[in-house]
């Protein structure tokens, strides 16, 4: 092949971030005496799932390292772990799921947001 009959410049393929699901729930652990679970998610989740009832309050500890989107949770032991992580995982799943709606619905909440927008 001679110099001047080069091949074009490939074109470099940009990678995209894997798309992650809206939250990664684990199943339910004991340490230390108290059940736990990892819970992965978006950080309005997280502050979410932090003040439900059944969920205990981590003493907060400057010298821990907070992992960005995920968290250890304690289950309240007032609360039966099954059920509480059952109900958490089934709230988290019904929240995080995707309807769609006839168009008809889509027109009208569309017109009832422009309506009460101030301007």
């Amino acid at each position: 092949m001679e110099p001047s009959e080069s091949k074009p410049p490939r074109k470099r393929r940009r990678l995209e971030p894997p798309q992650p699901k809206p939250y990664h729930i684990s199943e339910p652990f004991q340490e230390r005496g108290l059940w736990c679970f990892w819970l992965t998610a978006d950080q309005s989740v997280l502050d979410f799932v932090l003040h439900l009832s059944c969920i205990l309050q981590a003493p907060s500890n400057p010298f821990q390292r907070r992992l960005r989107g995920r968290i250890l949770l304690s289950i309240n032991p007032r609360y039966d772990h099954e059920e509480a992580w059952l109900w958490i995982n089934e709230l988290l799943e019904s929240e995080a799921k995707q309807i769609d709606l006839q168009s008809s619905w889509e027109d009208a909440i569309s017109k009832a947001v422009e309506k009460n927008t101030p301007e």
